[in-house]
């Protein structure tokens, strides 16, 4: 049995639409942000599934560890960075079973989920977190689209 998550919207006419999506995980998985004093927690057990916030040292029970810079871990949960050309490039790391890795990178992919939901929050919480999210991830586009576009100046100086 896996653990069942979604994105769901309840529409005018009373029915749901959305995405369902069952993860077949079931074992903790730690997803470190490389800038951060903190973990990610994932505990996939199909009858409490949780994300706790978590000291890096209490990683230890995780059968997977995924690290990454904190905006590299936004950008692959709302889709603005490919996860397969950051881990060739080695900007995001994954210590221990890649296969369950794997699994919830499908299964949120899958899902559709904003950093709220992937947070389990809702209403204003949710909110409040993809707020800051999308200003944060902007500010990062902007930087990398003025970057490229200074790189390609210099090059045609050249």
């Amino acid at each position: 049995m896996g653990t069942t998550i979604g994105n769901l919207t309840l529409k005018d006419d009373g029915s749901l639409e959305g995405t369902l999506a069952t993860l077949m995980v079931t074992v903790p998985i730690a997803i470190v942000p490389d800038d951060l004093p903190h973990a990610f927690l994932l505990s996939l057990d199909p009858d409490n599934s949780r994300v706790r916030i978590c000291d890096k040292s209490r990683i230890g029970d995780a059968r997977a560890i995924v690290r990454a810079p904190f905006l590299v871990l936004l950008g692959l949960l709302d889709g603005t960075y490919d996860g397969d050309a950051l881990f060739f490039s080695r900007d995001l790391r994954i210590e221990g079973r890649t296969e369950h890795v794997l699994a919830l990178r499908n299964t949120l992919e899958e899902a559709d989920l904003t950093p709220g939901e992937f947070f389990g929050l809702s209403g204003q919480s949710a909110d409040w977190v993809n707020t800051i999210s999308d200003k944060l991830l902007g500010q990062v586009r902007a930087f990398a689209q003025k970057s490229a576009h200074a790189d390609c100046s210099r090059q045609k100086l050249s």
